[in-house]
């Protein structure tokens, strides 16, 4: 079984009758995080609405086969449950999963079947749980007790979840000890999509975790006026896209490559950038636990309000009055986050 999966994905920005194009696939499926619902009219759910018309969607044709996991954030934001969003991707022949009760899909192909489960976790989730939305983290206990009947079934258990802090670029403490926990149960691989920046990798055991492969196509957003809110800046350009293999004895094979946004959607990295960066924001990961949670304390009271205000008003506040700025806009809300 040979799965490669990917960021995310939103058309929001993308213009019809062009052609998402493919990652290398070489006869693997395809599984991504859909971030853009269809619909016509959008409104906003949790962070700025996102959503692409239906036409927009067509984008996707040529990825007949692959799998769009769907909990997220935004599946609500076109206010139609998903509905329209699921129809289309059926019409394209795409799996889905994440929603609507449907936490996982089997996969089979040459070689052991898998589990991919799909869920989104509460931090980035817009309202309570419900049986039309996206399909919410159990509970610790829950998803364990599904990972180990599973594997008891014989099959591969990828797991892959929405969480995190958004542009961040390490995973919680929380969020380490929940990959541990999920390892631990059985899963082979676990890898997170909602940072839109690339984090670190760690093993546990055998099982790798990526906590976030990046933006595989994510565009600027604007608003009904045309006023830029988000600009992608480099670190949102940049992608991993994680080969799969698992073998016959259970054991998983994972191959990195790098992508970048180009002019016309996502392009192969043969810098390697995003590669290379994950690298470095990896070594934080070989921290145990309980010191890795007094490091990221410390981390994050420093850097989160900063990097936000980088993000987000880069555009609208110069160099010479970013530390202003910075205690005015970003260090208040870091702090109130923080208590």
């Amino acid at each position: 079984m040979s799965l490669l999966v990917v960021g995310d994905v939103s058309l929001h920005d993308w213009r019809p009758r062009e052609v998402l194009a493919l990652p290398e696939v070489d006869g693997a499926r395809v599984v991504f995080n859909l971030e853009s619902p269809a619909g016509n009219s959008f409104r906003r759910a949790s962070g700025p609405a996102l959503g692409a018309s239906i036409e927009a969607l067509d984008a996707l044709r040529h990825w007949t086969g692959s799998v769009a996991a769907l909990a997220n954030n935004h599946l609500l934001d076109a206010g139609d449950e998903g509905a329209a969003t699921i129809e289309a991707l059926a019409r394209m022949n795409i799996q889905w999963l994440g929603a609507r009760g449907r936490s996982f899909v089997d996969l089979q192909d040459e070689g052991r079947p898998m589990r991919v489960f799909n869920w989104v976790t509460a931090e980035t989730t817009p309202g309570p749980a419900s049986a039309a939305g996206p399909c919410h983290f159990p509970g610790l206990s829950q998803a364990m007790l599904e990972i180990r009947e599973a594997k008891a079934r014989g099959l591969s258990v990828l797991v892959y979840l929405h969480w995190g802090l958004e542009l961040f670029p390490y995973p919680t403490p929380e969020d380490r000890q929940r990959a541990h926990a999920l390892a631990r149960a059985g899963a082979d691989a676990i890898i997170g999509a909602h940072p839109h920046v690339i984090r670190g990798v760690e093993w546990v055991g055998k099982t790798p975790v990526l906590y976030s492969l990046g933006n595989y196509h994510f565009g600027d957003m604007y608003d009904e006026c045309g006023q830029l809110i988000v600009k992608q800046v480099k670190r949102t350009r940049l992608a991993m896209a994680a080969r799969l293999t698992c073998g016959a004895d259970g054991s998983v094979d994972v191959k990195l490559t790098s992508y970048r946004r180009g002019s016309r959607g996502p392009e192969r990295d043969f810098h390697e950038t995003a590669k290379n960066m994950l690298e470095r924001l990896s070594v934080p990961l070989e921290l145990p636990l309980e010191r890795y949670a007094d490091w990221y304390a410390r981390w994050v009271r420093r850097r989160f309000p900063l990097f936000r205000l980088w993000h987000f008003r880069r555009h609208e506040v110069s160099i010479r009055d970013w530390p202003r700025a910075a205690y005015r806009i970003g260090v208040r809300k870091g702090r109130a986050l923080l208590k």
